[in-house]
């Protein structure tokens, strides 16, 4: 008896046990061509023949089911017209959300594609009952029979939604080996329009009425896979016959054989204009160490894809590269270096090179550091060049950390949570840190901006004083839940930023890439923005320049540089057009601006219009209220402008003031210095690719040349000259 009550005590503890520690997993069901959500799927979970729980997929794809026991599951996946997916060996841990993404791959055989007609959506709203009938002339339908090539309406009907449901299967719609068919209505958002539980391509805008008052035909144009790999299959895509025309569709590209549907976004540039130095003689910028759009460019290059023009920034193509400028002096910040040569791309004008080095902080000397990592792992992040490339890359920014650092680990998808709370980079702790990057998947939708404040509260719960205190955001930037729009995220960016917390981001993937978005945040959260397009350029990033990427050594640093009309008649900063700043701001301590990391290079150049003798003599302007005279002396005459350089120590909020003159000395480009020759080439090159009206008389060829002679056979400028082969084929 004593062992009997034992045993019932010992099962109603574990029953208490298993009530109290359950788990959830969570994820999307995509179709594993083009990544687009499937609606209304089934998924179970298994264990010992005996199923534990299940859900459907929602209109976005996404599933949640809890709650689950601890313990190993076989998860299954099911959709009409796909083929049935089986994981097994998932793993669910007690109190923890496990992400898993599906990829389901159409089934080969198909029912013919057919009509339906209708006069009001069968969905106009998801779980509601409209009780609103339809008339079926033909249905299309999916069949995993092998025998089954052809779908036939036996007889019309009409047929009432069923409450809570997108599609039913009905009778009188069947195929030829006498299964039913699956009939399903036609839901919008607003934004995006499903078919028969399909996106329809080209109707990203279409409005309700359109569906309400017309007819829509089911159309059967089958799309070969191009991914033979793994993706051997087809299916239909479904084209509209509307009253109105359709929108453009987004554009269709190829990536090493694998097609995405591009909805990239980058914010428009419109380049610097040439200003009269006797106008406007000063120029004053934000200085900008990114480097995301060249290795971004690089990607859609390498991929055979002509790059947005947009995507294109002079400045971060030219930052991307080191030069050899001289280290700083003493206890100075930065070194300034600055040269004038003749411009390779027009013969008549000259070229201002402008170098800033950020003094070398070797690694011993970092302060100690406590870094963040705010890990997207919604479903947009579940191709191979994101989460998969974003683990790898902190798993080898780790191995670089030392025992008196600390890393935590948020994640975010459609809720946000803690995947490692701030440990210590011991040797005993380095593993524990690796598995919880390891244990992430992705699922679900994005809600990016509850993810930031997440971030911002752990850093500043584990904030080192005196440290270098850092959160690390790695994303696509696709942000669709809560805060998403720019202003918004930029405006509470701004207002973390006070507490001495650096946000950089690495910036990941194709296809939905949000870079306008990622660089503002950047650039608002005092740090630094990459792109990570593969282990090689994570490992420049986070290993090569790993103390330039985590520690500032100066912040808002500005530079303006006054050129004197004797010596310039009109001038062109090259790049930077969205971090100019107004003359005023120059002297503005709470003026925001870029940062300078350890050992960190900031390069500009300038395309000069020389000034003339005939031009000089008449610099005096005589207007009604005041006149405007150009001091025009012995020692001015050789000068061809002052650079100034405002900054501030990383915990100071007072700047300090940097000042030196630049000669007017011009040397032949010949002559110039390999950085000067290799920029210029890099600046080339960037105004081809965006067919600038200010690229004068630069080919490819001529970028090719000018490159080849400067390369100091340094790995990734010799890189570089295949990059530019490439384009000179693809733009050809």
């Amino acid at each position: 008896m004593k062992t009997k009550i034992t045993f019932l005590a010992f099962l109603f503890i574990s029953s208490i046990f298993i009530t109290n520690a359950q788990g959830t997993l969570k994820g999307k069901i995509t179709d594993a061509k083009d990544s687009s959500p499937i609606p209304y799927a089934n998924i179970i979970i298994v264990s010992g023949g005996k199923q534990f729980g299940g859900a459907q997929s929602d209109i976005d794809g996404n599933y949640t089911i809890k709650p689950i026991p601890p313990g190993k599951y076989d998860v299954k996946v099911s959709f009409v017209g796909f083929n049935t997916s089986i994981t097994t060996g998932v793993m669910i841990s007690a109190d923890k959300i496990t992400f898993m993404d599906v990829r389901l791959i159409p089934s080969t055989t198909l029912l013919e594609c057919v009509s339906v007609q209708w006069q009001k959506p069968l969905i106009q709203k998801d779980n509601t009952q409209s009780g609103e009938s339809i008339s079926l002339s033909r249905n299309r339908g999916y069949s995993n029979s092998s025998n089954n090539t052809s779908g036939q309406v036996v007889s019309s009907s009409n047929i009432k939604r069923i409450p809570g449901r997108a599609a039913t299967s009905m009778a009188g719609v069947q195929g030829t080996d006498g299964q039913m068919g699956s009939v399903r209505g036609c839901r919008t958002d607003g934004t995006v329009t499903y078919i028969d539980g399909v996106k329809v391509v080209g109707t990203s805008t279409l409005p309700k009425s359109a569906i309400e008052e017309v007819s829509v035909v089911l159309g059967g144009v089958p799309a070969k896979y191009e991914d033979t790999k793994d993706m051997n299959n087809s299916r239909p895509q479904i084209p509209t016959n509307l009253s109105t025309p359709a929108p453009t569709p987004a554009p269709v590209q190829t990536y090493y054989n694998y097609s995405y549907e591009n909805t990239e976004e980058y914010a428009p540039i419109i380049e610097n204009q040439f200003l009269k130095a006797r106008v406007e003689p000063q120029s004053t910028f934000s200085i900008d160490v990114d480097q995301a759009s060249y290795s971004n460019v690089r990607r859609f290059i390498d991929s055979g894809v002509k790059a947005p023009k947009n995507s294109v920034r002079l400045e971060e193509m030219i930052n991307y590269f080191t030069y050899s400028y001289p280290q700083p002096k003493a206890d100075e910040p930065f070194s300034i270096s600055s040269e004038y040569a003749e411009c390779p791309w027009n013969n008549t004008h000259k070229l201002l090179f402008v170098g800033v080095q950020g003094k070398v902080v070797p690694l011993e000397n970092l302060p100690p550091t406590s870094l963040t990592f705010l890990i997207d792992v919604s479903g947009s992040m579940s191709d191979f060049n994101k989460l998969p490339l974003v683990k790898k890359s902190l798993e080898m920014l780790v191995k670089q950390m030392r025992p008196i650092d600390k890393i935590a680990i948020a994640i975010y998808a459609g809720e946000t949570g803690i995947a490692l709370e701030s440990t210590n980079c011991s040797a005993n702790n380095i593993n524990k840190i690796i598995t919880a990057i390891d244990n992430l998947s992705s699922g679900g939708s994005t809600a990016g901006a509850s993810g930031i404040n997440l971030a911002y509260k752990m850093a500043s719960e584990n904030r080192i004083k005196d440290g270098n205190n850092r959160i690390i955001l790695c994303t696509d930037g696709d942000f669709n839940v809560g805060i998403s729009s720019d202003d918004e995220l930029v405006t509470m960016i701004e207002e973390k930023r006070s507490k001495g917390i650096f946000l950089s981001i690495l910036g990941f993937g194709m296809g939905n890439y949000k870079d306008s978005k990622m660089e503002k945040l950047a650039d608002k959260g005092n740090g630094n923005y990459a792109y990570i397009d593969d282990i090689g350029e994570a490992r420049k990033v986070l290993i090569d320049q790993f103390g330039s990427t985590l520690l500032t050594i100066a912040k808002d640093v500005k530079i303006q540089i006054e050129f004197n009309p004797s010596s310039v008649a009109e001038y062109r900063l090259l790049g930077y057009e969205d971090r100019m700043l107004e003359t005023e701001d120059f002297n503005n301590d709470t003026k925001d601006a870029g940062e300078i990391g350890s050992g960190a290079s900031v390069t500009a150049i300038y395309e000069i219009i020389p000034a003339t003798n005939k031009a000089t003599d008449t610099l005096t302007q005589t207007l009604k209220y005041q006149r405007v005279e150009v001091i025009k002396d012995s020692i001015t005459r050789n000068e061809l402008g002052s650079l100034k350089i405002r900054y501030k120590n990383p915990n100071e909020n007072t700047s300090k003031l940097i000042e030196t003159t630049m000669e007017n000395r011009s040397n032949s480009f010949e002559s110039a210095s390999n950085n000067l020759r290799f920029a210029a080439s890099v600046a080339s090159f960037g105004m081809l690719l965006r067919d600038s009206k200010f690229k004068g008389n630069a080919t490819f060829s001529s970028v090719l040349e000018m490159a080849k002679s400067s390369t100091e056979n340094n790995e990734v400028r010799i890189e570089f000259l295949s990059m530019v082969k490439n384009a000179k084929a693809l733009y050809k």
